[in-house]
């Protein structure tokens, strides 16, 4: 006759010693996954908020070498102020390209009056851009399982 006393502290016993293995496994598996989505998201982050401080300088940069160039005008202000456009293109919408065409025209044109009319206009657009509320939101990671 089996003994079921014996048999159920074995087969507990056993259970015990498989569970003890495998969970630290688990455990650890889990933790690892944690920490590589953990690592991708800060990289992520990084890359987007390195792509706002570029943004916010150039769009700084463009308004302070448009403005000198307009006030102060001589070859180096326009030297400085024709890199700003060049630069400008790549972190505003392209609606906005145009604007920033009239604006270069009126300035090559030496059209100083309505340069400054128009740079107005487009400052408080690019003003409009670095608008805490336009900050890019990090795009989610796919839901892996």
């Amino acid at each position: 006759m089996i003994d079921w006393s014996t048999t159920a502290a074995w087969i507990t016993l056993a259970f015990t010693l498989a569970v003890s293995v495998i969970s630290p496994i688990i455990t650890t598996w889990m933790n690892h996954r944690f920490q590589l989505k953990m690592a991708e998201l800060e990289s992520c982050n990084k890359e987007i908020e390195q792509h706002y401080l570029n943004k916010r300088n150039v769009i700084n940069s463009f308004i302070a070498n448009v403005g000198k160039c307009l006030f102060r005008t001589n070859a180096e202000s326009l030297r400085e102020c024709g890199e700003s456009f060049y630069a400008i293109y790549v972190y505003i919408p392209q609606s906005m390209w145009g604007d920033i065409d009239e604006l270069h025209r009126l300035l090559v044109g030496y059209q100083w009056e309505e340069a400054q009319t128009h740079f107005l206009k487009v400052s408080k657009q690019l003003a409009d851009i670095l608008e805490e509320s336009d900050r890019p939101n990090p795009p989610e990671l796919s839901k892996q399982g």
